[in-house]
């Protein structure tokens, strides 16, 4: 419903969520954030398990609704940021 106000529509995931939780609602989506950290807690390194969930977003993304945004935030530098980019 926030998309009659013209508002976009986005989700948030953490590292447990798997992506197949999405798939009932990415039709409807705009954008899609992976936390690559435990939310909560500051300075921590990124979790190179999100990479695979990154992957499997970035397909289904492309499959269904090829405009949704993937973003990822988290733990972020140089070396985390090429692999992100690499795989979605």
């Amino acid at each position: 419903s926030i998309k009659s106000f013209g508002i976009k529509a986005g989700a948030s995931i953490v590292p447990t969520t798997i992506p197949e939780n999405l798939e009932y609602i990415i039709e409807k989506l705009d954008l899609i954030l992976v936390m690559t950290v435990n939310p909560g807690f500051g300075n921590q390194a990124f979790l190179n398990s999100q990479l695979t969930k990154i992957a499997k977003l970035r397909k289904m993304i492309d499959d269904v609704k090829p405009e949704v945004e993937l973003e990822v935030d988290g733990g972020m530098n140089e070396k985390p940021a090429k692999l992100v980019n690499e795989v979605g």
